[in-house]
């Protein structure tokens, strides 16, 4: 499965040192007020929740359903706010990505807990309205024109095939390896599984569901055997081991030692076909990093839109304009407590987009930029049209959210 992650929050886990600064032709966008969208072809693919027990998981959840009712001309059709989904990692860094294509929005755990000058809901709404402008601008679709003058398209395409290319490289070779797996421990397999399914013990357990998935997956590959199949089958096996080793760990546990000692005799086989080549995943590799090394110029366009898009989704929502462009600065002290920003007002010069010797990475631009780019150039640009959008009594926190709040700061 192919997974693309085009937006990461505000650019913020990884730091790179002695980053040259890179010019600012095309950089500059005309962000049109109120084009918040760009339509899709087909609905984005299909995407699974994750972390739904966790508060943190809560939390976003409610801020997504805020702020995407507030834009409701933006989250509609292939847009829709039900082909969003919410990953919550557990990890602890300060990070949150948007799989466009899918609909995915992963959170570490800790970006969503509350950190210094960041405790309000209009901060975290800030990373998440970011987040959401890459979905409703549709940045995994190459197709769209946004990319800088002299861009070489051609090149691209070209990239594009290779890496194409080496997949289908790497899928075939993966396939032969499930093929290999599965003929030569085949009659052992099917003895084995018909063995679970008989046992009244797992009949018990897994309510037959689960050795019934396992037989439908191994069936299926072998009556029409593809590389979609076999994963399918190697998924429900690993699910097996570790199904099995639960029950084998409990002393008088419901399955026989000896049947036990067969499934993982069985089940360890699997290994064999993991990485088969790994000289194909190298060169898939060094083929993806070329292509995205090519496509830089679209993906720092696309960050900067997504910040300025973003930032109009925010304010519709009603959160304080003052807040927006302040967590980045927030966000960039968390990481690093030495990143400072000179002091800046409407009439300052305009910041570096890029600084030498200190850029948090090569996609997303400066951190002071961004911040001046949302508190001085946006407004300047829309001043007339933001006007009606910004409250005397602009949102800092939502009440409905004050408990969803509180257990992330227990």
């Amino acid at each position: 499965m192919r997974l693309i992650s085009l937006g990461i929050a505000l650019g913020l886990l990884e730091v790179t040192l002695a980053c040259k600064p890179r010019s600012d032709a095309g950089t500059k966008l005309k962000h049109t007020f109120g084009h918040t969208s760009v339509s899709r072809t087909k609905a984005p693919e299909p995407c699974k929740n994750s972390g739904e027990d966790t508060p943190e998981f809560r939390y976003a959840s409610a801020l997504i359903d805020y702020i995407t009712s507030k834009n409701p001309n933006t989250f509609t059709g292939n847009l829709s706010r039900k082909y969003l989904c919410v990953q919550i990692m557990k990890t602890d860094g300060l990070n949150a990505s948007m799989e466009a294509a899918t609909g995915t929005m992963r959170f570490f755990k800790k970006i969503l807990h509350p950190l210094p000058g960041l405790e309000s809901d209009a901060a975290k709404a800030a990373t998440i309205a970011h987040e959401l402008a890459h979905f409703s601008m549709s940045h995994h679709e190459s197709s769209r024109d946004n990319a800088p003058p002299g861009y070489d398209r051609a090149k691209e395409a070209k990239l594009k095939t290779k890496v194409d290319q080496v997949r289908k490289r790497l899928d075939d070779a993966n396939f032969k390896a499930i093929q290999s797996f599965v003929k030569a421990n085949n009659n052992e397999v099917s003895r084995t599984i018909d063995q679970v399914v008989t046992n009244q013990g797992m009949i018990d357990k897994f309510k037959m569901s689960f050795p019934k998935y396992l037989m439908e997956a191994h069936q299926q590959f072998r009556q029409g055997p593809s590389l979609e199949s076999g994963e399918s089958l190697l998924l429900e096996i690993d699910t097996w081991i570790v199904e099995a080793d639960k029950l084998t760990a409990k002393k008088g546990g419901l399955i026989s030692a000896d049947l036990a000692k067969q499934i993982k005799s069985v089940l360890s086989r699997r290994e064999l076909i993991r990485d088969p080549d790994s000289g194909i995943s190298n060169d898939l590799a060094k083929a993806q990093l070329e292509l995205e090394r090519h496509r830089l110029p679209i993906l720092q366009f696309e960050e900067q839109e997504a910040d300025e898009v973003g930032f109009e989704l925010y304010l519709r929502a009603g959160f304080d304009p003052d807040i927006f462009p302040q967590s980045f600065i927030h966000l960039a002290k968390a990481v690093r407590a030495d990143y400072e920003c000179d002091p800046m007002n409407p009439l300052s010069p305009e910041p570096s987009r890029y600084r030498e010797g200190i850029s948090f990475n090569k996609v997303h631009p400066d951190i002071c930029w961004r911040y001046w780019d949302t508190k001085y150039i946006e407004r300047r640009k829309h001043a007339a049209d933001y006007k009606p959008l910004i409250s005397k009594n602009p949102i800092v926190n939502l009440p409905e959210l004050d408990k969803l709040r509180a257990a992330l700061a227990n």
